[in-house]
């Protein structure tokens, strides 16, 4: 179901271009990759609170995608993928028993994190060749939310917010196994990533102001990925 607005997505591309040799294709990748990730947060240090950044880095082998390409003028091809999609609920609860009563913690976390991709692919070769090779520039704004309710008092709700774009470079090559169907295996570089973060913490021990922490962050990132994607033409 989480793919259910992207395919309609598609489908709408698919009626508009009909059958013939400018159709789009529907591609599937598997990315395999490694990349870092910065959240905002407060550090409780010598009775105070600090704000903080902390980074992350996710390795990612088996990471399925489905884009739909789709032809532009002349050499020109454009791309748009659903790169990242996931949305989950977790609830810990955790009891201990103590002397004639019972001791509640844990949390409920609401994360969301969507990322799109598009691409505008330039055919280096010709439309004829069973290999082409393409280079293409990529853009991919995103958002990571997430959101933690404590369920007892002695903890405080938290709320993370990061929106940004990366911006990368792909080269890549195409190989036509037949008119309807393709291989696909591209290496995205990633040059540099623009976010913007927010952090919120609702401690009434703390002045309003210092309740969040808000910062734009550029940097040159070097994440490392390859995608390969089979290729149908509809």
């Amino acid at each position: 179901m989480k793919f259910a607005f992207f395919v309609m997505l598609m489908l709408y591309f698919c009626l508009s271009y009909g059958q013939d040799k400018t159709a789009p294709i529907l591609k599937i990748y598997n990315t395999v990759s490694v990349e870092k990730y910065t959240w905002a947060s407060y550090l409780f240090s010598r009775n105070n609170y600090v704000p903080t950044q902390k980074i992350y880095q996710e390795i990612a082998f088996l990471r399925p995608t489905i884009a739909l390409m789709w032809q532009g003028k002349k050499r020109i091809s454009h791309e748009i993928e659903l790169s990242h999609f996931s949305w989950q609920r977790i609830d810990s609860v955790t009891q201990r028993k103590v002397p004639l009563t019972f001791s509640v913690s844990g949390n409920q976390q609401n994360l969301l994190f969507l990322a799109l991709r598009y691409e505008y692919i330039y055919r280096i070769g010709s439309a004829d060749w069973r290999f082409s090779p393409m280079i293409s520039a990529a853009i991919t704004p995103y958002i990571h939310y997430l959101e933690t309710r404590p369920h007892t008092s002695l903890n405080y709700p938290e709320t993370f917010l990061a929106t940004g774009a990366k911006v990368s470079l792909i080269p890549r090559l195409t190989l036509r196994v037949s008119h309807k169907c393709s291989l696909d295996l591209n290496f995205p570089i990633s040059l540099f990533d623009q976010s913007f973060h927010k952090y919120i913490l609702k401690n009434p021990s703390l002045a309003l102001n210092e309740q969040r922490i808000a910062y734009a962050s550029f940097s040159g990132i070097a994440d490392i990925s390859a995608r390969i994607g089979v290729g149908i033409r509809l």
